[in-house]
C-alpha cells in the first residue's frame, strides 16, 4: 500500500454498503487509541501521521461521533471513543490470534520439573493425546521452572510451577493444592515393623528418612513438615537424594522414608507399590498451577480444557 491510497474516504450514510472502509480504517484508530498518538500510532503501523489522521476523520464522520478530542499535540478518548476502543481492541486481538494459529503448526510446549513429568505428565500420556488429537504436545523437564535462569523455550509454552495460592497472577490456572504426606514400601514398614496407622508424627525422627536437596526440591520439605506438626528437629536430615524421582524410587525399594505430594504418586499408592503414614498430612499456601502468557487465548483456553478433563 502506498502514501497516496493508505487512506479510504468513508461515505455517511452508507450503512448498507460494504464495512470494507470502516474495516480499513479501524486498525488506525485502535493504534492511536492505544498510543493516545497520531504520530505514535503511524510508527508502529508504517503509515504517515496524516494518513493515520485521515482514516480517523473519515471515521467519525461515517459514526456521526467524535472518538477524540484533539488538544494541540494530544489526543483524548471521548465516551463513544472508549466504547469502539475496547471493542475494537478485542477483536483485532482475536484476529491476530486465529491468523496466527492457522500460520502456525497446532503445537505447544509443557515445561515441568523432572518429578512433575515423570509422576503425573506421564501416567496421563494417552488421556492428553484424546482429549487434544489434534495438537502435538511436547513435554520439556529441568530442575526449576521459575527464576531468572529459567530454561528458554520457543513457541507456545505452558509452565506448571509451584506457587503461593496468595499471589498466584491472573494467567495462573489451579491445578491442585500442595498436600505433602509420608510414604515408605510395604518392604522398609515389613522390616522396621512399621504400623502405618498407628504412628505419630515425632515417631518418624527416629525412622530413615530420604531428603532432596536440589533446584527441584520446592514447597514443603521435612523440616517444614515437621514444623507443621509442631516438632522442631535439631537439624535437617542429611540428604541422602538429589532428585525427586530418584528420592521416590529409594522409597520403593525400601531405603527410607521420603516425603510425597497428593497427585502425584496416586498411582503408587492404588497398586500398593507405596504406602502412606496416615493422618500425618500436611498442606501450607502452594498449589500447582498451569502459567501461560497473559495475553494469549488459545493458551488460556488450552489450560482450562487441560484442567477440566485431566486435573
Amino acid at each position: 500500500m502506498t502514501e497516496q491510497n493508505a487512506s479510504v474516504d468513508i461515505k455517511p450514510g452508507s450503512h448498507e454498503l460494504s464495512l470494507q472502509p470502516v474495516l480499513s480504517a479501524l486498525p488506525s484508530f485502535e493504534a492511536a487509541a492505544r498510543a493516545k498518538s497520531f504520530t505514535k500510532a503511524a510508527h508502529q503501523i508504517s503509515l504517515s501521521q496524516q494518513s493515520v489522521s485521515r482514516f480517523v476523520s473519515n471515521l467519525e464522520e461515517y459514526l456521526g461521533v467524535q472518538l477524540f478530542v484533539r488538544k494541540h499535540n494530544k489526543i483524548q478518548l471521548t465516551d463513544e471513543g472508549e466504547k469502539l476502543y475496547r471493542y475494537t481492541n478485542k477483536s483485532l486481538k482475536s484476529l491476530h490470534y486465529a491468523i496466527n494459529e492457522m500460520k502456525t503448526c497446532s503445537s505447544l510446549t509443557i515445561h515441568c520439573t523432572h518429578g512433575f513429568s515423570f509422576f503425573w505428565m506421564l501416567p496421563r500420556q494417552r488421556k492428553i493425546q484424546s482429549v487434544f488429537p489434534d495438537m502435538d504436545i511436547g513435554v520439556v523437564s529441568c530442575d526449576k521452572t521459575t527464576g531468572d535462569d529459567v530454561l528458554p523455550i520457543e513457541g507456545r509454552v505452558i509452565r506448571v510451577n509451584l506457587k503461593d495460592t496468595r499471589y498466584a497472577p491472573n494467567n495462573s490456572h489451579l491445578l491442585f493444592r500442595e498436600e505433602v504426606f509420608p510414604v515408605c514400601s510395604p518392604i522398609l514398614a515389613n522390616r522396621l515393623k512399621i504400623d502405618k496407622r498407628k504412628l505419630i508424627p515425632h515417631d518418624l525422627t527416629k525412622l530413615p528418612l530420604l531428603n532432596e536437596k536440589s533446584k527441584e526440591a520446592v514447597g514443603l520439605d521435612w523440616k517444614k513438615w515437621f514444623e507443621f506438626h509442631g516438632i522442631n528437629i535439631p537439624k535437617q536430615p542429611p540428604p541422602v537424594i538429589y532428585n525427586h524421582i530418584n528420592n521416590i524410587n529409594d522409597a520403593i525399594a525400601g531405603r527410607g522414608i521420603t516425603l510425597a505430594w497428593s497427585g502425584l504418586v496416586d498411582n503408587f499408592l492404588d497398586n500398593g507399590t507405596l504406602i502412606e503414614l496416615y493422618g500425618m498430612r500436611a498442606t501450607s499456601d502452594n498449589a500447582f498451577y498451569l502459567n501461560v502468557p497473559p495475553d494469549s487465548e488459545f493458551l488460556t483456553d488450552f489450560a482450562e480444557t487441560f484442567i477440566e478433563e485431566l486435573a
